[in-house]
Order: C-alpha cells, then structure tokens, then sequence
C-alpha cells in the first residue's frame, strides 16, 4: 500500500474520531474559573464573583464545535438567501 494513501486514511480516520468525540462531548471545563464557575475577588480573596468568560456556566464550547457551527451556520444562511432568490 502506498505511505500516501494509508496518511490519508488515517488522516480520515482521525478526522472522523474526532467529530464524534465533538458530537460525544461539546463542552469543556472553563480556563479561567476551571470549571468552577466563580472567580476570586480582585482585592478581597474571600469573595467571588460570576466567572466573566464563562458567564457563570463554568463550561464553553470545545473548539471544533465552535468552528464547525459557525460553518454550519453560514451554510445555512446562504441556503436559505440563495433560495429565497429562487422565489418569484
């Protein structure tokens, strides 16, 4: 078999694990709050305040689903003015 193929292959492959983990797990634990939801104070520690990134959820969308949304999205957008066009 030849290297070329069997890259593109597993390349599909990894590709289509990937997607399924996306639709598996869409979410993922918030950076800047760990998933906590609530960040410490600015000058008192003992305080918490809403996580600003977050918005409190403690979770935001993984990365892929974000881009394959807005692909989406934008594919759906232009469907529906490309048919909108079509109509008399």
């Amino acid at each position: 078999m030849n290297i070329y193929v069997f890259g593109g292959l597993a390349l599909v492959a990894a590709a289509g694990s990937y997607a399924v983990s996306l639709a598996r797990r869409p979410w993922s634990n918030c950076r800047a709050c760990k998933g906590g939801g609530k960040d410490k104070g600015l000058i008192w520690r003992y305080a918490y305040t809403e996580c600003e990134t977050c918005g409190g959820a403690g979770r935001r969308p993984r990365a892929g689903v974000r881009i394959f949304q807005s692909a989406r999205a934008r594919a759906l957008k232009w469907g529906t003015q490309r048919s909108a066009r079509r109509l008399p």
